[in-house]
Protein backbone atom coordinates (compact mmCIF):
# COMPACT_ATOMS: atom_id res chain seq x y z
CA UNK A 1 0.00 0.00 0.00
CA UNK A 2 1.40 3.16 -1.30
CA UNK A 3 1.02 7.06 1.01
CA UNK A 4 -0.55 8.42 -2.19
CA UNK A 5 -3.38 6.17 -1.67
CA UNK A 6 -3.57 7.83 1.67
CA UNK A 7 -3.32 10.88 0.67
CA UNK A 8 -6.13 10.21 -2.11
CA UNK A 9 -8.77 9.18 0.81
CA UNK A 10 -7.63 11.96 2.72
CA UNK A 11 -8.18 14.72 -0.07
CA UNK A 12 -11.49 13.50 -0.84
CA UNK A 13 -12.47 13.42 2.94
CA UNK A 14 -11.74 17.37 3.17
CA UNK A 15 -13.48 17.71 -0.26
CA UNK A 16 -16.40 16.32 1.88
CA UNK A 17 -15.74 18.56 4.61
CA UNK A 18 -15.54 22.22 2.32
CA UNK A 19 -19.56 20.29 0.87
CA UNK A 20 -20.48 19.47 4.16
CA UNK A 21 -19.90 23.04 5.13
CA UNK A 22 -21.32 24.19 2.43
CA UNK A 23 -25.02 22.02 2.27
CA UNK A 24 -25.07 23.32 6.31
CA UNK A 25 -24.99 27.02 5.46
CA UNK A 26 -27.63 25.72 2.97
CA UNK A 27 -29.90 24.01 5.55
CA UNK A 28 -29.97 26.57 8.39
CA UNK A 29 -31.94 29.01 6.16
CA UNK A 30 -34.39 26.74 4.84
CA UNK A 31 -35.91 26.58 8.89
CA UNK A 32 -37.14 29.86 8.38
CA UNK A 33 -40.18 28.77 6.57
CA UNK A 34 -42.01 27.36 9.64
CA UNK A 35 -44.30 24.55 7.27
CA UNK A 36 -40.87 23.25 5.94
CA UNK A 37 -39.49 23.53 9.36
CA UNK A 38 -42.06 21.35 11.00
CA UNK A 39 -42.14 18.63 8.11
CA UNK A 40 -41.31 15.38 9.75
CA UNK A 41 -39.49 14.29 6.28
CA UNK A 42 -37.78 16.97 6.69
CA UNK A 43 -36.68 16.17 10.20
CA UNK A 44 -35.79 13.07 8.92
CA UNK A 45 -33.61 14.63 6.62
CA UNK A 46 -31.60 16.51 9.00
CA UNK A 47 -31.36 13.90 11.57
CA UNK A 48 -29.95 11.97 9.39
CA UNK A 49 -27.69 14.37 7.65
CA UNK A 50 -26.39 15.37 11.42
CA UNK A 51 -25.91 11.45 11.71
CA UNK A 52 -23.74 11.39 8.60
CA UNK A 53 -21.71 14.38 9.26
CA UNK A 54 -20.48 13.12 13.00
CA UNK A 55 -19.64 9.45 11.04
CA UNK A 56 -17.80 11.67 8.52
CA UNK A 57 -15.65 13.17 11.42
CA UNK A 58 -14.92 10.03 12.86
CA UNK A 59 -13.86 8.22 9.79
CA UNK A 60 -11.40 11.75 8.93
CA UNK A 61 -10.27 10.95 12.34
CA UNK A 62 -9.35 7.11 11.43
CA UNK A 63 -7.73 8.02 8.10
CA UNK A 64 -5.54 10.85 9.97
CA UNK A 65 -4.45 8.67 12.45
CA UNK A 66 -3.35 5.68 9.92
CA UNK A 67 -1.50 8.30 8.07
CA UNK A 68 -0.06 10.01 11.38
CA UNK A 69 1.42 6.49 12.36
CA UNK A 70 2.13 4.96 8.76
CA UNK A 71 0.20 2.22 9.61
CA UNK A 72 -0.69 0.41 6.47
CA UNK A 73 -2.94 -2.52 8.54
CA UNK A 74 -5.76 -4.21 6.67
CA UNK A 75 -7.92 -4.66 9.64
CA UNK A 76 -7.99 -0.86 10.51
CA UNK A 77 -8.95 -0.16 6.74
CA UNK A 78 -11.57 -2.68 7.01
CA UNK A 79 -12.65 -1.63 10.34
CA UNK A 80 -12.56 2.18 8.76
CA UNK A 81 -14.49 1.14 6.12
CA UNK A 82 -16.86 -0.85 7.20
CA UNK A 83 -17.54 1.22 10.63
CA UNK A 84 -17.22 4.83 9.68
CA UNK A 85 -17.72 4.93 5.68
CA UNK A 86 -20.66 2.82 5.22
CA UNK A 87 -22.54 4.13 7.71
CA UNK A 88 -21.81 7.02 7.14
CA UNK A 89 -23.20 6.69 3.46
CA UNK A 90 -26.38 4.73 4.84
CA UNK A 91 -27.44 7.96 6.74
CA UNK A 92 -26.55 9.74 4.05
CA UNK A 93 -28.87 8.10 1.76
CA UNK A 94 -31.23 8.17 4.29
CA UNK A 95 -31.23 12.15 4.58
CA UNK A 96 -31.25 11.98 0.73
CA UNK A 97 -34.61 9.62 0.65
CA UNK A 98 -36.11 12.16 3.30
CA UNK A 99 -35.33 15.39 1.00
CA UNK A 100 -36.33 14.15 -2.07
CA UNK A 101 -39.85 13.79 0.33
CA UNK A 102 -39.94 17.22 1.03
CA UNK A 103 -38.94 18.15 -2.59
CA UNK A 104 -42.46 16.23 -3.80
CA UNK A 105 -44.30 17.72 -0.97
CA UNK A 106 -43.15 21.22 -1.21
CA UNK A 107 -42.15 21.54 -5.10
CA UNK A 108 -44.41 24.49 -5.90
CA UNK A 109 -42.13 26.50 -2.88
CA UNK A 110 -38.92 25.48 -3.84
CA UNK A 111 -36.21 28.08 -2.58
CA UNK A 112 -32.73 29.18 -3.59
CA UNK A 113 -31.41 27.64 -1.05
CA UNK A 114 -33.03 24.44 -1.57
CA UNK A 115 -32.19 24.07 -4.73
CA UNK A 116 -28.28 24.45 -3.83
CA UNK A 117 -28.99 22.10 -1.16
CA UNK A 118 -29.50 19.34 -3.24
CA UNK A 119 -26.81 20.67 -5.74
CA UNK A 120 -24.17 20.19 -2.55
CA UNK A 121 -25.68 16.88 -1.35
CA UNK A 122 -25.51 15.78 -5.14
CA UNK A 123 -21.72 16.33 -4.80
CA UNK A 124 -21.86 15.20 -0.56
CA UNK A 125 -22.97 11.69 -2.66
CA UNK A 126 -20.35 11.65 -5.12
CA UNK A 127 -17.45 12.10 -3.13
CA UNK A 128 -19.10 9.50 -0.61
CA UNK A 129 -19.28 6.86 -2.75
CA UNK A 130 -15.16 8.22 -4.33
CA UNK A 131 -14.13 7.84 -0.41
CA UNK A 132 -16.00 4.32 -0.34
CA UNK A 133 -14.00 3.18 -3.60
CA UNK A 134 -10.94 4.28 -2.95
CA UNK A 135 -11.06 2.65 0.12
CA UNK A 136 -11.93 -0.50 -1.15
CA UNK A 137 -9.22 -0.38 -3.65
CA UNK A 138 -6.54 -0.12 -1.37
CA UNK A 139 -8.08 -3.56 0.67
CA UNK A 140 -7.91 -5.19 -2.37
CA UNK A 141 -4.76 -4.47 -3.04
CA UNK A 142 -3.14 -4.76 0.24
CA UNK A 143 -4.99 -8.36 0.73
CA UNK A 144 -3.05 -10.62 -1.46
CA UNK A 145 -3.42 -14.47 0.08
CA UNK A 146 -0.77 -16.60 -0.93
CA UNK A 147 -1.58 -19.55 -3.21
CA UNK A 148 -0.79 -22.78 -2.22
CA UNK A 149 -0.45 -25.79 -4.62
Amino acid sequence: MQGNDFNDVLTLMRAQDANINQAVQYIFPLYNDLSLAGNRSFQGFTLNFYTFILNHGNSEGFTKAIEAQQIYNYILLEKLLSTQVLLAAEHLETAISHLELVERMYQTRITPNFLLLNHTITLLEETELKIIETLESILKSSYKIPLQN
